[in-house]
Parts: structure tokens; sequence; C-alpha cells
């Protein structure tokens, strides 16, 4: 007896196989996507994805660079070029002017005419050179030093005191000490007149004479010839009032004033009078040098 086969066993068996084929593949499927997902990520991890653009470029290359192990350097410090100072030019040298020895005067015009003496009616004296005093009563050695180095002779002030005579006349020698107070008359300390001025210059090599009662006209010939001309003033060229005193070892009466001075007359005018007083030039009116150098009677010294 021949067997019928089973309707429901024949319809369960086709549909069973593709279900189960469904179903494997499935699983195979998602364990090959977890197994490719896994590679795909670890590659990522280990690099970094290409860039595509500059922007992308500049990023990756900020944020994947290598740090430096060159420790950082501060940039190079600016050198400063220094001020470049201008060379000036060379203030040209002037050549040493000549010195000019001593003419024997300056004729100023406009009176270079002779006047009715047939003198110069202006005259100077050209390079005369005074120094200041050493002592308050060393006028007439500064005076007689400075006058004879303009005449050409060399003389010291501490050998022309020295050498200078002392008495209680000043017409014979110093009187006093010249390093005492000014202003004095003898017997305290003075001075000393033109009589030993002029001996002990001439002594020395600068040949002199001690005049008085000399008058204007004869001052003027000295200095018109190149020659200066000691004069016995009052000081500060001043008015003053003359004194007569008794010299006490012979008796004899001299005139002596306050401030008793010396200056050199080295120029005139028909209205001035320059002096050398000391290291002083100046000009001072012709009456008021007439009234002071008239006290002590006109009394100086000049050259021979």
């Amino acid at each position: 007896m021949t067997s019928k086969p089973n309707p429901s066993n024949q319809a369960k068996f086709p549909f069973t196989i593709p279900i189960a084929f469904i179903t494997l593949f499935l699983v195979l499927a998602a364990v090959l996507n977890v197994l490719l997902y896994l590679v795909l990520s670890g590659d990522q991890q280990r690099r970094p994805a290409n860039p595509t653009n500059s922007l992308t470029a500049t990023y990756f290359a900020l944020h994947t660079a290598t740090p430096s192990q060159t420790p950082f350097l501060p940039g190079p410090t600016a050198t400063i070029t220094p001020t470049v100072t201008p060379t000036l030019p060379p203030t040209a040298t002037l050549e040493p002017t000549a010195t000019q020895e001593p003419t024997a005067t300056e004729i100023l015009p406009p009176y270079d005419i002779p006047d009715s003496s047939g003198l110069p009616g202006s005259a100077s004296l050209s390079g005369f050179v005074g120094h200041a005093q050493f002592y308050n009563l060393d006028c007439e050695s500064r005076s007689a030093v400075d006058f004879a180095r303009y005449l050409g002779n060399e003389i010291t002030e501490s050998a022309f005191l020295k050498a200078l005579p002392s008495s209680d006349d000043p017409n014979k020698g110093f009187v006093g000490s010249y390093n005492d107070p000014v202003g004095q008359i003898p017997p305290d300390s003075y001075g000393v007149y033109a009589g030993p001025i002029a001996d002990l210059l001439s002594s020395f090599g600068t040949p002199a004479e001690a005049v008085f009662g000399f008058n204007w006209d004869q001052v003027r010939e000295e200095i018109a010839n190149g020659r200066p001309v000691i004069t016995w003033v009052i000081f500060g060229i001043a008015e003053g009032t003359p004194i007569d005193y008794v010299v006490p070892s012979d008796g004899s009466a001299i005139v002596v004033v306050h401030y008793e001075h010396t200056a050199i007359v080295i120029g005139y005018s028909p209205d001035t009078v320059t002096v050398m007083d000391g290291a002083d030039k100046y000009s001072v009116s012709l009456s008021r040098f007439l009234d002071s150098w008239s006290v002590l009677g006109n009394m100086a010294v000049i050259a021979q």
C-alpha cells in the first residue's frame, strides 16, 4: 500500500528554510558590520583625517604640530643706530699779532696840528702796561718799575723796594713801612718823594730825573716824545690840603698831605689827562689833574 504524503509537512518545510538563512545572514552581517566599525575606528584614532582645504590644513597644523624641543628664545634686541654728530668745519685759527714795540707817541686827530706851544693838541703812549701794587704804600716803587719797563729796563718791585733807603724825610727815603695803613702823614708811615725814586732808577740803569714846579706844557712835551711821567698826586686824583711838617732829624720844613700817591701820565688831550694808576688806566679832566698835582708842588720823575 502506497502511503500519501502529509500536506502539513510539505507546507512547513519550504517556509522554515528561508527564515533560517535570513537570520544567519543578518547575524553575519551584523558581526561584519561590528568588525568593520572597530577596524575603521582604530585606524581613525591612529591617523588623522587628511585635510582637504587650506582652512582644514591650518587647523590640522595648529592642533597636531609636535612641540619643539628647543626652548623659547627672545627675539633679537633691536640695535640702536648711533646718532651721527655733524662734523663742523674747524674754526679758523687767527695768527698771533706781532708784538709792537712801544712807539714814541701816538698823535690823535684832530689834535695833530701843533698849538701855540708847538706841541700836538693830543698824544698818547702806545703799549704802556701797568701792574697792581703789592702793598698798601708801595705806589712809588710800583710806578718806578712800570716806568722803567716801558723804557726797556726790567726791574722787579721786590728788588726796588729792598734797595730803597729809609728816612724820616720823604725827600731822602721811605718814611715808615710800606705795608702800613694808607692816608697817614709823617712821622707815621707815609711814602717817598721824587728824589730817592729818580736816584734809584738811575742806579738800576734807567736814567731819571726828579723835577719840582714842572708845568703842564713840559709834561705834554715828554708824552709827545714818547716818555711817560711819574707824578705825585692825591689818591684817586682827588683834591688835598697841604700840611707843613718839620722833619725831626734835621728840623727842615716840608709839605706833606694825607693819601699821598703816584700816577703815571701816559696821554693827554686839550681837556683830559690819561693816567696809569697801578693796573688801572683811566682819564680825568685836565683841571682835576692839575689841582691834585699842585698840592705837592708839581713834583714828578722824568726820563733823562
